[in-house]
C-alpha cells in the first residue's frame, strides 16, 4: 500500500465485488475523468507491460479510432479484451461513457460481467457511432499464424490461445491464464522476457528452477564453471556461470542466468567480426623467426594447412555448385566477397545497423534485423550458413525452424562453433578461447549439435570436428591464460609463435586419425521435407 501511494495520486481498496468494471466504476466517480486527455483501464490477468508502451501509443495515436485495446476478441459479439482498454478525448467527454458506467451493475457471475460489460462496452460505444481500433487485430495476428502454419478459429480467445504468438508480434502483456494451466512452454518465450528486461520472477505460477535446463535436450545441468570473466571486453566486469548438461549424448555448456537484451548489445561494442579483415594467413618474417618459418612452411607443404584453411573459412562452398545463398550474422561481409567471386548469389542478415551500409557498398543484398521476425518467402535459398552464430543466440531451435523454412527442398544448412569437448578447451579450461562469455550462450559438442539439427527438421548428413584453427584458438587462449585478456583483432597467423603452431600441428594429426577432439563442431544438414 505504502509503495502504491509512492507512485498513485489517489488509491482505492475495494473488495473485488463486481470484477473489474464495478472496480473501475468506483475509480472514475472519484475523480473528475473529462479533465483527462486518455483513461487507461487495465488489470491483473495479464503481466506486463513486457515492452515499452510508449510507440504503441504514438502508433494508436496516428490510427483513426476513439477508443482501442491490445487483441479482440469475436466471441458472442466483436469486443476488445478488457485487460487493457485506451479511450480518447472525444469518448470521455460523451454522454454514452458516463451513461455506461452509471448502468454497470456489481454482479457476482462472471459470465454475466463479460457479455454485459466486457463485449457490451465495445458494442456500446460503436453503437454509439464511435470507431474500435486494436493493435494486434485479428488480421495482423492471422497474417503470422499463417506464416508460421498455426490454424486459428475465429472464436478462439486469441489472448490465451495465441500468449506465445501474441508476443511475438508485439503485444506488450502476457496472460496469466496460460501459464496457471501450463498450456505454453515458457522456454519459447523466456528470451523475449530477458530482451526486454522484464524480471521473470514476476511471474510467480511458473517455476523458474526449471528454465535452468539444458538448451537442447532439456536435461538438468550441474554448475561447470562460476564466475567467469569477458575476457575480450576489459569495460565489461560482469561475472557469468555456465552449466554443463547431465545427457551423456548431449554435453553442451551453457550461460545462466541469461541476459536481458540492453546487457546483450553492450557486449557488442567494436566485437571484431564487425570489422574488416584480411582472408591471408600471415608467416613471420623477423630473422629470428628464420628457423620457426622454414619449420611452418614444412608443416604447411606436407598437411596443406594453408589451402584446407582457406576452403573451410568458405565452409566446403568452394566445391559445390553455385546458387542463392544467405549467411546468417555475415559480420562485415568478407566471406560472402569471396563466394560472390566464385558464382554465389549472395545476401547477408544482420542486426548492427552500422553494418548495412558498408555490406551493400560491398554488392551484398543485406537483410535488415532479427531473421526470424523477417517476412522473407518460403523455399528460396539453396544454402544457409551459420558460422559460429548459433552459440550467440539463446533461441537456437527457433531460429533453425526458420533456416529450414527459408531453404529450398533438398537445400543445404552449413554450421560451424566451438566445440566443447576439444582437446584445447580440455588444456585450457575458463580460459580457452571458444568460451568467449558471455556472448556465447551454448557452447556446443557434435553430438549436441546432431541433436538439435535433427530435431529441427533436418538431415544431418556431416558431423564432425575440425582442427584447421587450432592455432588461433591456443594463441588466444594462451594470451587469456598470461594476460587475463586477448585481442581478437590479432591477424590469424599461421606460424607466428612456436607453441601455437606446434599445437596446430599436433591437433591437426589427432583430430586426422581420431575424428575428435577439434576446436570446432562443423556439421551440414539438408532440409527435411516429411
Amino acid at each position: 500500500m505504502q509503495q502504491l501511494q509512492l507512485l498513485c495520486d489517489h488509491v482505492i481498496i475495494n473488495a473485488n465485488s463486481g470484477y473489474d468494471f464495478c472496480m473501475w466504476k468506483s475509480a472514475l466517480k472519484g475523480i473528475d475523468y473529462t479533465l483527462y486527455d486518455e483513461i487507461v483501464l487495465a488489470n491483473s490477468s495479464v503481466y506486463g507491460p513486457i515492452a515499452t508502451l510508449e510507440p504503441i501509443f504514438d502508433h494508436m495515436n496516428n490510427e483513426l479510432c476513439d477508443f482501442w485495446g491490445i487483441t479482440e476478441n469475436f466471441n458472442i459479439e466483436p469486443h476488445i479484451q478488457s485487460y487493457f482498454l485506451v479511450f480518447k478525448k472525444r469518448v470521455i467527454l460523451s454522454n454514452a461513457f458516463d451513461e455506461f458506467w452509471n448502468s454497470v451493475l456489481p454482479y457476482s457471475n462472471k459470465r454475466m460481467v463479460i457479455m454485459s460489460y466486457e463485449v457490451g462496452l465495445s458494442q456500446w460505444l460503436i453503437g454509439s457511432g464511435f470507431e474500435m481500433g486494436v493493435y494486434c487485430g485479428f488480421d495482423r495476428l492471422k497474417y503470422f499464424l499463417n506464416q508460421n502454419k498455426i490454424k486459428m478459429k475465429v472464436k478462439s480467445n486469441p489472448s490465451v490461445r495465441f500468449a506465445v504468438e501474441l508476443l511475438k508480434i508485439g503485444s506488450p502483456f502476457l496472460k496469466r491464464e496460460p501459464i496457471k494451466k501450463k498450456s505454453i512452454d515458457m522456454k519459447s518465450i523466456v528470451h523475449i522476457l530477458r530482451e526486454n528486461s522484464y524480471p521473470v520472477e514476476f511471474i510467480d505460477e511458473y517455476d523458474w528452477k526449471d528454465e535452468n535446463r539444458c538448451p537442447v535436450c532439456g536435461s538438468t545441468g550441474k554448475l561447470y564453471y562460476k564466475k567467469t570473466k569477458d575476457r575480450l571486453n576489459l569495460y565489461n566486469v560482469g561475472r557469468y556461470n555456465y552449466y554443463s548438461c547431465s545427457n551423456a549424448k548431449c554435453r553442451v555448456l551453457w550461460l545462466h542466468p541469461p541476459l536481458s537484451f540492453e546487457q546483450i548489445k553492450s557486449t557488442y561494442k567494436n566485437y571484431y567480426t564487425h570489422e574488416c579483415s584480411s582472408s591471408e594467413y600471415l608467416v613471420a618474417n623477423n630473422t629470428i623467426f628464420n628457423c620457426l618459418t622454414k619449420y611452418v612452411n614444412f608443416i604447411n607443404k606436407t598437411l596443406q594447412l594453408h589451402k584446407k584453411r582457406k576452403s573451410f573459412y568458405l565452409h566446403g562452398l568452394d566445391k559445390i555448385r553455385p546458387g542463392k545463398l544467405l549467411e546468417i550474422g555475415c559480420g562485415s561481409g568478407d566471406r560472402l566477397v569471396s563466394l560472390k567471386e566464385i558464382g554465389w548469389e549472395v545476401a547477408g542478415q544482420e542486426v548492427d545497423p552500422k553494418l548495412f551500409a558498408p555490406l551493400r557498398q560491398k554488392g551484398i543484398n543485406v537483410i535488415e534485423g532479427d531473421i526470424i521476425s523477417s517476412d522473407l518467402e518460403d523455399n528460396q535459398f539453396d544454402a544457409i550458413l551459420l558460422s559460429h552464430v548459433i552459440e550467440h543466440v539463446s533461441n537456437i531451435k527457433e531460429l533453425l525452424v526458420e533456416c529450414r523454412r527459408l531453404l529450398k527442398p533438398g537445400g543445404g544448412l552449413y554450421v560451424s562453433t566451438p566445440n566443447a569437448r576439444s582437446l584445447t578447451h580440455l588444456i585450457f579450461g575458463k580460459n580457452w578461447r571458444g568460451l568467449e562469455a558471455p556472448r556465447h550462450f551454448v557452447v556446443f559438442t557434435p553430438t549436441a549439435l546432431k541433436l538439435i539439427l535433427t530435431a529441427s527438421g533436418f538431415n544431418v548428413i556431416q558431423n564432425k570436428t575440425v582442427a584447421l584453427n587450432t592455432e588461433i584458438f591456443v594463441m588466444h587462449s594462451l594470451d587469456i591464460l598470461v594476460d587475463k585478456w586477448t585481442d581478437t583483432r590479432s591477424a590469424h597467423r599461421l606460424g607466428r609463435e612456436l607453441l601455437p603452431v606446434t599445437s596446430q600441428m599436433v591437433g591437426y594429426i589427432i583430430n586426422m586419425l581420431t575424428g575428435k577432439g577439434g576446436d570446432e563442431c562443423f556439421a551440414i544438414a539438408t532440409k527435411r521435407t516429411d
